[in-house]
This record gives C-alpha cells, structure tokens and sequence, in this order.
C-alpha cells in the first residue's frame, strides 16, 4: 500500500511539473501600443509601422481587445490585415475592420474582437475623412 501510495504521489508530482509550463500561459497577456498619440495622420493618409506586426503563437487563445481614441478634426479607422508568411497582407475577405468612423467627438471606444486565423496581423490606423489629420491612441490586448 505504501508503495501505492509513492507511486501516486509521483505521478501527481510529475503532472504538477510538465502542466504547470502550458497551465501559466493561460493567464498570459501581450500588450501592444499601436500608437501612442504623439503621431499625426494627414488627411487622406494611413499608418502601420512593423511594430505593429502581432506574430500569433500556438499560446495565444485567439482574444483580442482594443482601445482606440483620436484628436484633431478628421475621421479615424483601425483594420488590420493577415498574413500566413510575414510577407504578404491581405485585408480578410469580409473586411477587417475594428473601427470606423472615430472622431475626437466618439471618445475612447473599446471593442473585443476575433480576428480571422493567421500568424501574422498587421494594424493598420488610416484618416479617412480626406479634410483633417488626426492624432490617434491605440493599445492592443492579445490572449
């Protein structure tokens, strides 16, 4: 009975040991700073810096948040497109946008958002109101 026991208590030990590893990484966050509000966009004009590049892991649950505000007088928009080689963007068939029609007037909004499966996600923050720039403020939470 003893040595039933050990063997119990080994087993148990071992499975604390090689699940603890993959058990942590569900509690795991990324957090990203798309743009900080110290960039203007011209009117007319987008932004993406290769910052804003989100390699997808194997980890990573597939939940995105965003914040998204602008100052100035134009329009704001956030999408993003995918990419299976780091390489070639694409905007997902059935769009990818997040936000449309952002003015200093909305405030901060906040959406969650699945985005279509890919390994890599490229942010893409354009002024689509033609008339004025905008300065934008994007953070992003991935799990």
């Amino acid at each position: 009975m003893k040595k039933l026991r050990l063997i119990l208590s080994a087993i148990v030990i071992l499975a604390c040991i090689f699940t603890a590893p993959v058990l942590a990484g569900e509690n795991s966050w990324t957090y990203h700073t798309l743009m900080a509000g110290d960039t203007a966009i011209a009117a007319g004009h987008a932004y993406s810096a290769t910052t804003t590049v989100i390699t997808i892991t194997p980890q990573d649950v597939g939940y995105f948040g965003t914040q998204f505000s602008v100052l100035g007088d134009g329009t704001g928009k956030l999408y993003y497109q995918a990419s299976y080689d780091g390489t070639n963007y694409v905007e997902p068939e059935g769009g990818g946008i997040v936000f449309s029609g952002i003015t200093s007037a909305s405030g901060t909004q906040y959406t969650q958002f699945g985005p279509h499966f890919s390994k890599y996600i490229k942010f893409i923050i354009e002024e689509t109101g033609d008339a004025n720039a905008i300065t934008p403020t994007c953070y992003l939470l991935v799990k």
